[in-house]
Formats: structure tokens, C-alpha cells, sequence
């Protein structure tokens, strides 16, 4: 069994080797990769950072806009209940624009409250997305390269040394391995 049980146990400790550098750069692989998905997540929860201060903002002008609409069409009452003789001290005429500013009022917190909403929305996700920057970064920073290299070639190792001791029992050779 000499010279076959040799080559045989110098593959599989080869392969063993093989097996070590490639387990160590999966490794490797896996904790940029990590890295890189952290990174994105950062971004994510800056960008949903940003869209809820933007939407605040976005809902007060949205507010204000309609406070103007209404506004303009208060004018326009006043101005066609003129035409057609209203006194503006009449009952009706006071209801008419009064009605108009309710309406107005509650379409004004109506664009706040759903800017309110969409901004919180937004900031959840931004939590969300700070909370996954963390864990994957905990990940990355967990994972080795040289450990899992190391493992496999363990590993390997111990195949090979339970190869030749096999080899060695059964009649085979009782030389080394050689490197």
C-alpha cells in the first residue's frame, strides 16, 4: 500500500488545504457583503429621515395653500352675496361664510394630520432601517476569515490523520504525510 495510500493521504490533505482557503474567503465574502447591506440600511434610514422631515414640510405648505384657497373663496361669496343684495350682517350670509371656515379648518387639519401620519411612517421605517444597519453590522463584525479557514482546515485535518490511521492499521504504510 506504500506508495498509493502516500498519494492518496497527500490529495486529501491538499484538498484539505483547498477546502481551508476557500472556506476562509466564503468568509471573507460573506462579511463585506454584510458590511455592504449595513451601509445600505444607513443610507435607507437617513433617506427615510429625510422624507419625513420633507413631508412636514410638504403638509404645512399643502396647509397653507388650501388656508389661501379658502380664503379667496370667502372673498368670492362676499362678493356674489353683495351682487345679489345679501347683507353681509344677514343670518344667512353669516352662515354661508362661517360654514366656509369650518370647512376650511378641518380640510386644513385634514392635510396636517395625513402629513403627520406619512412623516411618522417614515420615521418608523427610518428606526427599522437603523435597527438592520445594527444587526448586520454585529453580523459582519462576528464573522472571521481566519477562524473559519482554520476550522475547516481542522476539520480536514482530522479526516486525513483518520485516513492514515486506518491506512497504518490495516497494513498500509506507516510513514508521515509528507508537506
Amino acid at each position: 500500500m506504500g506508495t498509493g495510500t502516500e498519494g492518496f493521504l497527500l490529495a486529501s490533505a491538499g484538498s484539505g488545504a483547498m477546502s481551508s482557503v476557500g472556506a476562509a474567503r466564503d468568509s471573507q465574502n460573506k462579511k463585506a457583503s454584510l458590511e455592504y447591506q449595513a451601509g445600505i440600511a444607513a443610507q435607507n434610514k437617513r433617506i427615510s429621515d429625510i422624507s419625513a422631515a420633507d413631508a412636514l414640510v410638504r403638509g404645512k405648505e399643502e396647509a397653507d395653500s388650501s388656508r389661501r384657497d379658502f380664503t379667496n373663496l370667502k372673498s368670492q361669496i362676499k362678493v356674489e352675496q353683495g351682487a345679489s343684495g345679501l347683507r353681509s350682517d344677514d343670518v344667512d350670509a353669516v352662515a354661508i361664510l362661517v360654514g366656509a371656515d369650518i370647512v376650511g379648518l378641518e380640510e386644513r387639519g385634514i392635510i396636517l394630520d395625513n402629513a403627520e401620519k406619512e412623516a411618522w411612517s417614515k420615521r418608523v421605517d427610518a428606526a427599522n432601517f437603523e435597527a438592520d444597519s445594527s444587526v448586520l453590522s454585529a453580523r459582519a463584525s462576528r464573522e472571521n476569515p481566519a477562524l473559519a479557514g482554520f476550522t475547516s482546515l481542522l476539520g480536514s485535518g482530522m479526516s486525513t490523520a483518520g485516513k492514515w490511521y486506518g491506512a497504518k492499521l490495516s497494513g498500509g504504510t506507516t510513514t508521515t504525510v509528507r508537506n
